[in-house]
């Protein structure tokens, strides 16, 4: 069985601490950074008569939240089809910048959480009706997701003071 963790800072000890509520026997290890989505990275550049693109995490198309990129791997994959096929301009930011962007800011406020605003965050999210929406919408896209909650629950309101400490 192969089991993992993601996690920022430390992340050895909080796989260490993991495994601990496991009887196993550690055969293997490996870590790898997940990148952060940058929004001023360079995805395109001509170089002679060459044409070079990076897409998924070599581009920083990271949700930032969960680590996720495959989704915007594959789209982006398209849009480098469509540039190189009808000569356009590989805009993948128009369709997934702001995607993107939205789970970095999530990422830097949620990283200002302590233990206690974890416990009290996790807690006000089982409520019944956030939950269903947790269940019902995709966590994808945030810009959607959040107000959703936040009709739910208007006291969740209070974390946003977070991105001013």
């Amino acid at each position: 069985m192969e089991i993992g963790s993601m996690s920022h800072p430390h992340q050895g000890a909080v796989f260490n601490k993991f495994l601990k509520n496991f009887d196993c026997k550690l055969i293997s290890q490996d870590g790898a950074l997940i990148p952060l989505h940058n929004p001023f990275v360079k995805t395109y550049k001509q170089h002679g008569n060459m044409q070079v693109y990076l897409v998924g995490d070599s581009a920083g198309m990271v949700k930032a939240t969960t680590g996720g990129s495959i989704i915007q791997s594959f789209v982006a994959s398209q849009l480098v089809a469509d540039s190189i096929i009808n000569n356009k301009k590989f805009a993948w930011r128009k369709k997934l910048g702001f995607e993107l962007f939205t789970h970095l800011i999530t990422r830097k406020f949620l990283d200002k959480f302590n233990e206690k605003d974890w416990n009290e965050l996790v807690g006000a999210l089982n409520n019944p009706s956030v939950k269903k929406v947790l269940e019902t919408e995709t966590r994808d896209n945030i810009k959607y997701l959040l107000p959703k909650i936040l009709v739910k629950k208007p006291s969740l309101i209070k974390y946003a003071l977070k991105i001013f400490q």
